[in-house]
C-alpha cells in the first residue's frame, strides 16, 4: 500500500506543470516600497544608456527596468561580467544621444530566521506549500543623467521588497513526506536541510521579477523623469550672477 501511494505521489510530480497554480512554485509579495502608481514621464529619450555592474544577480532587475525604458532608448551599452549576454539581447549601436543615463543595481537578500522551522517541523502540516519561506530583497539603485549640456544629476534609491517563496523546488522532495512516513527519506531530508533555508536561493529571482518587474521599471522611469526635468530646468534658468549682469548691462547707456 505504501509503495502504491509513493507511485501516485511521484506521478503527480511529473504532472507539476499541469497542476493548479496553488501547487506550483510561486512568489507572493507581502510588502514593498515601490511607487504604488508611478507617474510616467512624458518623454525621456532618446537616451544613450549605460548599464554598469551587469552580472548574474543584477541582470534580472536591470532587464525589468530596461523593458520599461525601451521606447526611449537610442543606444545601450552593458558593462560587467554578463555584458556579452546583454549586448546579444539588447545591444543596438547608434549615434550618441544628447541625453546620457548611467544606471546600476546592487541586489542583496536576507532570509527570515523562521525559515528552518517552516521546513522542519513545518513540513508536517505542509507549511512550505501554503505559507512558504520568507525573504527580503534590497535593491540599491544608482543613476546619473547628463542632459543636453546641463549639469550632471545623480540619483539613488533603496527599494525593499518582502516576499514569500511557496512550494520551493529545492524543498519539494520533502513536501511528500507521507509517502515514506515518519523517519522516511523525505522526513529526514526535511530535518537535515532545514538550516539551508537561511540562505536565499537565486532560483526564486525570476519569479520575484515576474511579480514586481513592471512596477520596478515604472518606479525607476518616474525617478529618471523627475531628475531629467530638474536637469533641464537648471539649464534653462540662468544663474543669479548671470541675471544681475544682464540687468546691469541693460541699464548702461
Amino acid at each position: 500500500m505504501r509503495a502504491l501511494l509513493a507511485l501516485v505521489v511521484l506521478a503527480g510530480c511529473h504532472a507539476l506543470d499541469e497542476a493548479p497554480e496553488y501547487f506550483r512554485e510561486r512568489v507572493e509579495v507581502t510588502g514593498d516600497d515601490l511607487d504604488a502608481a508611478p507617474r510616467q514621464p512624458a518623454e525621456l529619450g532618446p537616451l544613450d544608456l549605460t548599464v554598469t555592474g551587469y552580472d548574474a544577480e543584477s541582470a534580472p532587475f536591470l532587464d525589468a527596468i530596461l523593458d520599461v525604458l525601451e521606447p526611449d532608448v537610442a543606444s545601450v551599452e552593458f558593462q560587467g561580467p554578463w555584458a556579452s549576454r546583454g549586448e546579444a539581447r539588447r545591444g543596438r549601436p547608434s549615434p550618441r544621444a544628447d541625453r546620457r543615463v548611467t544606471i546600476a543595481c546592487r541586489p542583496t537578500f536576507s532570509a527570515s530566521p523562521w525559515n528552518p522551522l517552516v521546513a522542519f517541523p513545518g513540513m508536517i502540516p505542509f507549511l512550505p506549500v501554503w505559507l512558504g519561506y520568507g525573504y527580503t530583497a534590497r535593491l540599491a539603485l544608482d543613476w546619473s543623467i547628463d542632459a543636453d549640456g546641463a549639469r550632471r544629476i545623480e540619483g539613488h534609491r533603496d527599494i525593499e521588497v518582502a516576499f514569500r517563496e511557496k512550494n520551493a523546488r529545492r524543498s519539494a522532495i520533502f513536501h511528500l513526506w507521507p509517502s515514506t512516513g515518519f523517519f522516511g527519506t523525505q522526513f529526514v531530508l526535511g530535518l537535515v536541510l532545514a538550516p539551508t533555508f537561511l540562505v536565499y536561493d537565486e532560483d526564486a529571482t525570476p519569479l520575484l521579477v515576474h511579480e514586481i518587474g513592471p512596477r520596478l521599471g515604472a518606479t525607476v522611469a518616474a525617478a529618471l523623469g523627475r531628475d531629467l526635468e530638474r536637469a533641464l530646468s537648471c539649464r534653462r534658468r540662468p544663474s543669479r550672477s548671470r541675471a544681475r549682469v544682464v540687468r546691469r548691462s541693460a541699464r548702461d547707456p
